[in-house]
């Protein structure tokens, strides 16, 4: 049963999604970890069923079908656009777009109370605990997202949103615009990651961007967040660790 959120007087906090398919695949390993590590810094876990998902401190589960009835609006028009594979996943719109509801309605909360947030895959595992003051540093002040840049679009496993600068309404606005309105089906490759761009592109908001200058799993590659989190995307998430990440973590010894 998804759990009535309620708030503290913290000032940032994580968020996911997930559906009862996925947690059996493997977002079970996501909320294991983050048990396991003593996470300090809460979680929402946008979910859509009312299971009993494990009672872990920090965890709140919220039903994104109850919360954001726009979501099933859309997936109600586009019933005939629904596949769970890989094949030609840069089309498929209604798979992806979970993330970007379930980022506007954490947009919401952390508008009204002044937080920051990150978005985190479910496909993560996490490595260690990470400090309360990580987000001060991982999403700056003077920024409003901080992301990972690349030259084909952006990876987005982890996103950073300060949901306290002035861009923020404009940007989610417009972000969900995407499916609300369908624009999304108007664009060339139709994931969350190109709705993020297009959005990027329009508002320009105050940006810290940690593109490194390759493409692939640039996330695993990240030194900042490489201690912390191992972003277990696509096949990798049934290795024990990504090859990426084993790579850069003892090259870093």
């Amino acid at each position: 049963m998804a759990n009535k959120l309620i708030w503290t007087d913290e000032d940032k906090f994580f968020i996911t999604t997930f559906n009862k398919r996925l947690y059996d695949d493997y977002a079970h390993k996501f909320l294991q970890t983050y048990a396991e590590t003593n996470q300090t810094i809460k979680m929402i876990c946008y979910v859509e069923e009312d299971y009993q998902y494990p009672n872990y401190k920090g965890i709140t589960y919220v039903n994104i079908l109850n919360e954001m009835p726009s979501l099933v609006s859309f997936l109600e028009r586009h019933k005939d656009k629904v596949w769970t594979d890989d094949s030609d996943f840069l089309q498929n719109a209604v798979r992806f777009s979970y993330k970007v509801f379930a980022q506007y309605h954490a947009s919401q909360l952390a508008g009204q109370l002044g937080k920051k947030f990150m978005w985190l895959d479910a496909d993560n595992i996490f490595i260690k605990q990470i400090p309360d003051n990580f987000m001060d540093t991982f999403i700056p002040d003077d920024k409003f997202i901080t992301f990972y840049g690349r030259d084909h679009y952006t990876e987005c496993g982890v996103i950073g949103f300060n949901c306290k600068d002035k861009d923020s309404k404009s940007f989610f606005d417009l972000y969900l615009s995407h499916y609300t309105e369908d624009k999304i089906f108007n664009m060339v490759n139709k994931t969350d990651c190109h709705a993020l761009d297009n959005t990027r592109n329009i508002i320009k908001p105050k940006e810290r961007n940690k593109a490194d200058g390759h493409g692939g799993h640039i996330i695993a590659r990240d030194k900042e967040i490489n201690p912390y989190i191992d972003h277990k995307k696509g096949k990798r998430k049934y290795k024990d660790n990504s090859p990426e990440w084993v790579r850069q973590t003892n090259e870093g010894r």
